[in-house]
């Protein structure tokens, strides 16, 4: 049944005009990143083979551009989780939702799964993006593969993080105006101690913090569980809330 609801919810975010907006947008500006990265690196091979320990291809192309994913997701993920429930609240739609036989893990597990998938396509283009350079040069793919898991895992947290917003309020605006303030502000809360060069509280409970862990090409298990736990407590409370207009309506 979750798949069920997932394929539908899928065409839906395939028919909308916004979803192809949204994926075309992505792949342009990395795109357009990870062209300017190469031509830099091109321009800057005679001074890199002065020095027997500059960075190669990896370090300074596909991470560059992987550096950038951030910013974009913060940006495109609330415009397409914003209306995942919010829309049915707005158009009274949610009524027949909360009375269907269907329970509200059921529901909500069926909607992360489609934009999942959605952002799937975008996460794999940038994954075929990075390695083709493979063709060229030689290239770290451990450092590469650990930093596209980062990306998958930030998918992850962001997409629990819009439904969560999206349960909340009748208004889609509000909605993806929520999901990137929650995001922004976890991204930077640990921006006031990063002087100080010390490891403190914030700094375990920023994503950029993580994000950055994993993208140096440490799998660091902290990292991973920290991405996987904010993903299943904003989808635990985004039943809880469904689940909380059930009952008392």
């Amino acid at each position: 049944m979750i798949v069920h609801i997932a394929r539908h919810e899928l065409r839906s975010l395939f028919l909308s005009p916004l979803a192809w907006v949204v994926l075309a947008l992505v792949q342009l500006l990395l795109a357009y990143i990870f062209l300017l990265n190469i031509v830099n690196f091109i321009a800057g091979q005679d001074q890199l083979a002065l020095n027997p320990q500059a960075p190669g291809a990896t370090l300074l192309v596909v991470m560059r551009m992987l550096g950038n994913v951030p910013t974009l997701l913060m940006v495109v993920i609330p415009l397409i989780t914003m209306r995942m429930l919010s829309d049915e609240k707005r158009l009274y739609t949610r009524v027949l939702l909360l009375s269907s036989p269907l329970s509200m893990r059921t529901i909500v597990l069926g909607k992360y799964l489609a934009v999942m998938v959605f952002f799937g396509f975008s996460w794999l283009m940038i994954a075929l993006m990075a390695v083709s350079l493979s063709l060229g040069t030689e290239l770290d793919l451990g450092h590469i593969a650990a930093a596209l898991l980062a990306i998958f895992l930030l998918i992850m947290a962001f997409v629990a993080m819009g439904l969560y917003m999206s349960s909340l309020t009748a208004q889609s605006a509000i909605a993806a105006m929520a999901t990137f303030s929650l995001v922004l502000l976890l991204w930077i809360v640990d921006s006031g101690v990063e002087l100080d060069g010390g490891d403190s509280l914030l700094s375990h409970i920023s994503m950029s913090h993580h994000y950055q862990t994993l993208l140096s090409g440490l799998v660091a298990l902290e990292s991973v569980a920290y991405f996987l736990l904010v993903a299943a407590v904003f989808l635990l409370l985004t039943v809880r809330q469904l689940h909380r207009e059930r009952v008392y309506g």
